[in-house]
């Protein structure tokens, strides 16, 4: 009896000892307590199996390519106008900076804060300067551009006499600067222009077209045949011609210190093709009233016709700011070539 009792004790006491241990103390563990549950080897597999299967589908759903790479711009400001728009610069001596973005940017239905951007990026390189036509009105006073020699070198080009006679007065400068507006509106109308011999062609076939359009008398006939038959003279001036009629301009900028009278007699050799159509670019609207009294006294003295149009000063072009983007190209529209590609006189 004293053998069996001492027995259940010590089972007791062993059973004690082990559920203490196993709770790192003296505290029962409850008997409702499971012990966690592990996955079996057949799940762990079929799960690894489905992973797998899923992968394919999710390979064949990405792209490629990122989509970001086609939207992705090269590293810093794009420079896509940069050479043309100095090369647009050096080739009239000077032009507005409102010239500049209406060509660029405004004609081609782009924004014109682009142009602003390219413009003072230039500046800050320092390829290209600006002055103030009028320095009393502040930060609202118009804005002539010109190439430093930094920015001649940029293109590959020097700045000789003739770029630094456009900056001698005020009145040279807003002569190129009217000169270089004018020329880009007259492109972006579809007008090419024509120097030399190209010029005198233009001349001539714009004074034998006048002769198709009425029925000619036995004089207008001889006239007709002394214009196709005429020799080739040296032309004074560059010409406007436009590709869808034969209709031509010649350019001709009133310099501030030039004789005017005297210098028109270089039009005598192309009496035979009067009237001839002048265009009058000038420094300042307020040359009209002696430029028109000018123009009257040569044709009474040498007895030629002119038909005279006067090109708009730059101070008069409208804001390019305020155009919205069309995103219509006007040089497309007119010549089937971008801007970049249009051809450039010299000063």
């Amino acid at each position: 009896m004293q053998q069996r009792l001492n027995c259940v004790l010590d089972a007791d006491i062993r059973t004690a000892v082990s559920q203490g241990s196993a709770r790192g103390g003296n505290v029962p563990v409850p008997s409702s307590a499971t012990p966690p549950q592990r996955a079996d080897r057949g799940s762990v597999r079929t799960r690894e199996e489905e992973t797998a299967s899923a992968a394919p589908r999710r390979e064949a759903l990405k792209p490629k390519k990122p989509r970001s790479v086609g939207r992705r711009r090269p590293p810093g400001r794009p420079r896509a106008f940069d050479h043309s728009v100095l090369r647009f610069i050096a080739a009239m001596g000077a032009a507005a900076s409102r010239t500049v973005v209406r060509r660029f940017w405004t004609n081609r239905g782009a924004a014109a804060s682009g142009g602003s951007r390219v413009i003072q990026a230039l500046q800050r390189k320092g390829l290209i300067e600006s002055v103030r036509v009028a320095p009393m009105l502040g930060g609202a006073s118009r804005t002539v551009l010109r190439l430093t020699r930094a920015g001649y070198v940029e293109i590959g080009r020097r700045m000789g006499q003739t770029h630094v006679r456009a900056w001698a007065s005020d009145e040279a400068r807003d002569l190129a600067a009217t000169w270089a507006d004018c020329f880009s509106e007259f492109q972006a109308d579809g007008w090419t222009v024509a120097q030399g011999p190209a010029a005198f062609d233009a001349l001539r076939r714009c004074a034998a077209a006048r002769y198709r359009t009425r029925s000619l008398s036995d004089t207008d006939l001889v006239f007709r045949d002394r214009v196709r038959k005429a020799p080739p003279v040296p032309m004074p001036v560059p010409v406007f011609t436009h590709a869808a009629d034969a209709n031509v301009w010649l350019v001709v900028r009133v310099a501030p210190d030039r004789n005017l009278r005297r210098w028109l007699d270089k039009f005598l050799p192309l009496r035979l093709f009067a009237p001839l159509p002048v265009l009058i670019v000038s420094s300042s609207p307020m040359d009209g009233d002696r430029i028109a009294r000018d123009l009257k006294a040569w044709q009474r003295l040498r007895r030629i016709e002119l038909s005279v149009r006067y090109a708009p000063s730059f101070m008069a072009q409208p804001n390019p700011f305020d155009a919205p983007a069309t995103g219509q190209d006007r040089y497309l529209a007119a010549r089937g070539i971008g801007v970049a590609a249009l051809e450039l006189p010299d000063i």
